[in-house]
């Protein structure tokens, strides 16, 4: 199931997902939070992606990743799991997306991107 957040206060919908996850999406949510979301702004948000499905569900119902280039990607090392890939896009002036997902389902350009 694909979940969007935007402030740190929406953590706690990833309360399933590996600590090392958490953290991530927590520093992003961090970030927007105090440049954006406290000053009443929309500075982007963060989507947990964990299986293909979701893959879909960010060309059709976000933006096509695969047609945007990412600005960077940080292999996400999990204690618990398999590791994820932490994705930011620029999407435009002062507006993010930053996409989490398990490193198995990421698309192989990304994938080496972060190895």
């Amino acid at each position: 199931m694909l979940i969007k957040i935007q402030t740190k206060s929406q953590l706690g919908l990833l309360c399933h997902l590996p600590i090392e996850v958490v953290a991530e999406a927590e520093r992003v949510t961090s970030i927007l939070d105090e440049n954006y979301n406290n000053n009443n702004v929309d500075g982007g948000y963060v989507l947990i992606a964990e299986s293909v499905d979701d893959l879909e569900t960010i060309i059709n119902g976000f933006f096509d990743y695969r047609e945007i280039p990412f600005e960077f990607a940080n292999r996400v090392n999990c204690s618990s799991s398999d590791d994820y890939v932490s994705i930011l896009y620029l999407l435009g002036t002062e507006y993010s997306a930053t996409v989490i997902m398990p490193i198995g389902i990421t698309p192989d350009d990304i994938k080496t991107a972060c190895i």
